[in-house]
């Protein structure tokens, strides 16, 4: 028996410094590349899917229209995304998804289930076992109201008699930071919430958005577009809050008088990434702590192009766009790594990248 043992033991450490060995030669393993968006179907429903790796997935079941807002992969592995899904009888009905799981988001104003209304969302952020998701509800009297949930609770960051709307959100130790904007007539004025206290990144009187937010220690960065002389040119509010009394600056990254627009931020570091676009070309901005900006051309193809989302991982920047007539491509640092060819009636809007 000592000897059967001693002979086991012995192959037992071969094969562990086998395993040792092959593990120092073998490749890093690819990170795995999740997307979120919609797809019209050829029976014209628009359904809401999520890809894996270029695989995608369906979120409803083909009957009725619906669509997706965010998408955000917890440490754990789990998968949740944002969207919205119609009904027959109160318009759109807000919703998430766990793990392809739906989750309807409830409202604290049952007496607006009895009157035709819609309530949709526009971001979803996981901040350990909390679920918030931003959207908007379009009340009985055409009012938007912009609104959050956590955890299912409903939430309005402003007066019922407003017309706003939210856009994104980003929870930061305890600290919601969520974006959107108010309508004056035909003027967007962008609007942060921080802890459901508002702030107007403009004084109201050019037309803005602010479509995307994050946190660096502590200046928070939201990017979007201003119009200025007739043109929207994409860019990005900072405000450093280690600074008394600061405000949110606007900064241009566009170098063009093209219409453009900056739609999403990562960060590496201290650098901030954002992608956008300028007239036909999509681009990608790398800001520095200091300012100093570099753009990197993404699509040039001469077609209503969109770069929706960015997302960085490790020294790596992921994108993701959109050409009409031509459809979805995954970018790594500018370069194409993969081709949605047949994604040319929908959107891939959001993308997260995570080791698995």
């Amino acid at each position: 028996m000592k000897k059967s043992i001693a002979i086991v033991a012995t192959t037992l450490l071969f094969f562990s410094s086998c395993s040792k060995e092959e593990a120092l030669t073998q490749p890093e393993k690819a990170p795995t590349i999740f997307a979120a968006g919609n797809e019209t179907t050829t029976s014209g429903i628009e359904v809401a899917r999520y890809w894996e790796n270029g695989v995608f997935k369906d979120l409803t079941n083909n009957s009725r229209d619906a669509s997706t807002s965010g998408i955000v992969v917890a440490n754990n592995g789990d998968v949740y995304i944002s969207g919205s899904e119609w009904t027959t009888s109160f318009g759109a009905v807000p919703r998430f998804w766990k793990n392809g799981t739906s989750q309807t988001l409830p409202t604290s104003h049952p007496d607006l289930d009895t009157n035709p209304t819609s309530m949709y969302t526009t971001d979803i952020a996981v901040s350990g076992n909390d679920v918030y998701v931003t959207g908007a509800e379009n009340l009985s009297n055409d009012n938007h109201v912009a609104t959050y949930w956590k955890n299912g609770v409903e939430n309005y960051l402003s007066n019922p008699t407003n017309d706003t709307f939210t856009t994104a959100i980003t929870v930061v130790s305890s600290t919601t930071y969520i974006i959107g904007y108010e309508i004056n007539g035909v003027i967007k004025t962008p609007i942060t919430w921080i802890n459901g206290l508002s702030t107007s990144l403009t004084s109201g009187v050019n037309d803005a958005y602010a479509s995307d937010i994050i946190v660096i220690g502590t200046k928070i960065y939201i990017v979007g577009s201003v119009k200025i002389t007739g043109n929207y040119y994409a860019g990005y509010w900072v405000k450093d809050t280690a600074i008394s009394n600061s405000s949110f600056v606007f900064n241009a990254l566009s170098t063009t008088i093209i219409n453009g627009g900056a739609q999403s931020i990562t960060s590496i570091g201290t650098d901030v990434y954002v992608s956008g676009y300028e007239g036909l070309t999509t681009k990608y901005w790398k800001v520095d702590a200091f300012g100093n900006k570099t753009a990197t051309t993404i699509t040039n193809s001469g077609t209503d192009c969109e770069a929706n989302s960015i997302f960085a991982f490790g020294n790596d920047v992921y994108t993701v766009t959109f050409e009409d007539g031509i459809g979805c491509k995954y970018w790594k640092n500018g370069a194409q790594i993969m081709n949605l060819s047949t994604v040319t009636n929908g959107r891939i809007s959001y993308i997260y990248v995570i080791q698995k």
